[in-house]
């Protein structure tokens, strides 16, 4: 099958079948003393958000085969044969771990909306995808990021004869770069900036605030936003932010921070997909979001290995283990390095 040119186009919760949405919002409806709440009542926000994302993609892969019908709940089309073809759909544009993450959110949605419903099969293909990268991705020197990342903006705002809708998606791709490439966050966090809660403007400058529940580590994050950025946020807002949000009701000063070329809100997908494809270009290797932070750590390492102990609070780790490996990683990777070298010069004396 032809390669898309784009990711699935995922359903909005307000566009979902009445069903289904109804269905949702029972499940993650919060309980008191006396009630219990629904079945995904003790989920963390972020978790709603997965398997709530989970279900737009979903219906967005339905709609696609047009096979969404509005009076429909979570498990109509939803067969082996189906699911399958969904798994291959995905692997279009997605790494296996990303594919798998988004059939598991589907798999976690059906076990709220539908607990009867066999999900073996689903399981079982679950198991068949690696749940773990499956291949080796070059590091990026985290300074040639930043600069792709500031050359991008420069580009689109001096190319003064465009429109805002030729130039606004390649300096918002810009502004991630450079901003991924100084304060490495999960992709999470990055999509869920939100102008005037996780990222606010202060008297001496632009920081980010993410609470403990919005943290895969369960613990609050706060950060300077570098000052070489502030003039490009306060442009992006007042100059592409607006086109990129034109199909929502947010202003300049609140809601959600990134939008997209259709008008609203972005997602983790479409982003992944577009910072990819401008690394690529420019760099020869597609670094995507997460990627930043191995180039970050590895980078590091190799730079400045008396700071790296610095890694676990710019990465936002709880503990040096987790990041360790990376260290580890780079100076195996600067040994090897140094043996071909060697080999070379052998090669050249013989």
């Amino acid at each position: 099958m032809k390669r898309p040119k784009a990711p699935i186009t995922s359903i909005h919760i307000n566009a979902w079948p009445p069903h289904i949405r109804a269905a949702w919002e029972s499940a993650a409806r919060k309980g008191d003393l006396l009630d219990p709440g629904g079945p995904a009542s003790q989920w963390r926000p972020a978790t709603l958000k997965y398997v709530s994302r989970g279900i737009e993609v979903w219906l967005g892969f339905l709609a696609e085969r047009n096979s969404i019908d509005q009076d429909q709940d979570i498990t109509h089309r939803c067969t082996q044969e189906m699911v399958a073809k969904y798994a291959k759909r995905l692997f279009q544009t997605c790494a296996p771990v990303t594919v798998r993450q988004t059939i598991l959110a589907l798999e976690r949605a059906i076990f709220v909306l539908a607990p009867d419903y066999d999900r073996r099969f689903i399981r079982t293909l679950l198991r068949r995808i690696p749940n773990k990268p499956t291949r080796w991705k070059p590091i990026v020197d985290i300074d040639d990021l930043w600069r792709l990342g500031l050359r991008l903006m420069d580009e689109a705002s001096s190319n003064l004869q465009a429109p805002v809708s030729k130039t606004a998606n390649k300096y918002r791709d810009g502004l991630i770069i450079a901003l991924l490439s100084c304060r490495p966050m999960r992709s999470r966090n990055l999509i869920g900036l939100e102008i005037g809660r996780t990222l606010l403007q202060t008297k001496v400058g632009w920081r980010i605030e993410l609470p403990a529940e919005e943290v895969k580590t369960h613990q609050s994050l706060r950060f300077r936003v570098p000052d070489a950025l502030a003039t490009h946020i306060e442009t992006y807002i007042s100059d592409y932010r607006p086109f990129l949000l034109r199909n929502t009701n947010h202003g300049t000063r609140g809601g959600p921070f990134w939008g997209s070329y259709l008008g609203r809100a972005a997602t983790a997908q479409s982003v992944a997909f577009a910072i990819c494809g401008r690394t690529k270009a420019a760099l020869g290797v597609d670094v995507n979001l997460h990627h930043f932070r191995e180039c970050a750590a590895t980078t590091t390492a190799f730079a400045a290995p008396d700071h790296v102990r610095i890694l676990p609070a710019v990465l936002g780790h709880s503990n040096y283990k987790t990041t360790q490996k990376y260290y580890i990683a780079s100076q195996t990777n600067k040994a090897a390095d140094l043996y071909q070298s060697v080999i070379s010069e052998l090669g050249k004396g013989g």
